[in-house]
């Protein structure tokens, strides 16, 4: 059961990196594309 816990406990941070990373990501590549577009 602990070992469970752990492994979701992990899961749980990758979710949370991945939601942190994801809208900077894109946000990202928004403005690339929009500037690329503007030149």
């Amino acid at each position: 059961m602990n070992n469970l816990n752990n492994e979701s406990e992990r899961l749980i941070d990758r979710l949370s990196a991945l939601v942190a990373v994801v809208p900077t990501i894109s946000f990202a590549a928004g403005c690339l594309i929009t500037y690329l577009l503007r030149r």
